[in-house]
């Protein structure tokens, strides 16, 4: 199949698009790397703990060591299956849709939904008639999922496509942004995090779990727990999520609503404490038991869903004031498409 770049203005028909848009070759690569990494240390980790555990419990404590590290390993081997099967297929006026364990097809011409989902890194639902499709941005490189978007965007009509206005700023336009040459400038509350600022974290989450790791292996007398640490050493790979040159975050401390409901939080923990403890502690005696302290517990748990509920409707409130400008600026964007990534083409 033809992989040719395809611009906004192009108003040849639909049908005519040839193009397959795989993962890209990294899903493989880490997928590898990650499988055989969390794979020795279940081994190591499994095997200090069967070591340490009394005869009669070892197959428990490979068990309690593969609950955690054989599924990074099985999110590992998912991430090759992604690579291997995902695509999307541009091809004689049909779009076909591949996933791990299933295929659909579409006629693009028939297309009569185009839905925008805030899912993830953003999805492309579409649906006709008889049949529905879902594109999961997050598979793709960011050239193609920029591809994409623009595609289904500008040859669709625009009554037909739901909820474009909330993916345009959270999703399309920052994806834009970072791929244009114009550098973009961060908002005034923004803070730069980069990669270093994993490592200090990271450092200071592996001394404090060797400590505790420490103590626990010599108040229990067991010596798994000196390998506690590796819980932390194992999350450093979380670094790479974040690009070599850093990027711009909001920063939590200029959230008002996200300080507030912590705050509300601290205060609501400390009532539900004050009422708990005296019947805890036998000083007051509950009007009516059993069940007292799981009243206390569901109505503690009401009142911090309420508060958090609240906050995301603030928040969505102020998004929607701000799509607008977004959707203005995105038409009055480039007028073509970005080159294609040709590592996430036809492989």
């Amino acid at each position: 199949m033809t992989d040719r770049p395809v611009e906004i203005q192009d108003i040849s028909p639909i049908s005519k698009i040839e193009r397959v848009i795989r993962p890209p070759k990294t899903f493989r690569t880490e997928g590898i790397t990650n499988l055989i990494f969390f794979s020795v240390i279940f081994s190591g980790f499994g095997y200090a703990m069967w070591l340490s555990a009394p005869p009669d419990r070892g197959v428990y404590a490979w068990l309690l060591a593969g609950v955690f590290w054989l599924l990074m390993a099985f999110i590992s081997i998912w991430s090759i299956l992604i690579w291997k099967y995902v695509a999307v297929t541009f091809h004689q006026g049909y779009l076909s849709l591949r996933s791990i364990y299933s295929r659909r097809e579409l006629k693009l011409s028939e297309i009569k939904v185009v839905h925008w989902s805030l899912f993830s890194h953003g999805q492309i639902k579409v649906k006709n008639d008889t049949t529905s499709g879902r594109i999961n941005l997050y598979y793709f490189s960011n050239k193609d999922r920029l591809w994409l978007i623009q595609y289904f965007r500008d040859r669709y009509p625009h009554q037909i496509q739901e909820n474009w206005p909330l993916f345009c700023l959270k999703i399309a336009l920052p994806l834009r942004n970072k791929l244009s040459d114009k550098p973009c400038k961060p908002h005034p509350d923004d803070v730069l995090h980069t990669r270093q600022d994993w490592d200090r974290l990271l450092v200071r989450m592996t001394l404090i779990a060797a400590i505790i790791g420490i103590l626990s292996a010599w108040y229990f007398s067991r010596p798994g727990f000196l390998l506690f640490p590796l819980v932390s050493i194992a999350c450093w790979f979380f670094r790479f999520s974040t690009p070599r040159e850093g990027e711009y975050v909001p920063s939590v401390s200029a959230d008002r609503d996200f300080i507030n409901t912590w705050k509300f939080l601290l205060w609501w923990s400390l009532a539900w404490l004050a009422i708990w403890i005296p019947f805890w502690l036998d000083l007051l005696s509950a009007p009516f038991s059993p069940g007292f302290g799981s009243t206390i517990a569901a109505f503690w748990t009401a009142g911090l869903y309420g508060r958090v509920i609240l906050m995301y409707r603030r928040e969505s409130q102020k998004d929607l004031e701000k799509t607008t400008e977004a959707v203005k600026e995105w038409e009055s964007g480039s007028a073509k498409l970005l080159p294609h990534d040709h590592e996430g083409a036809t492989r």
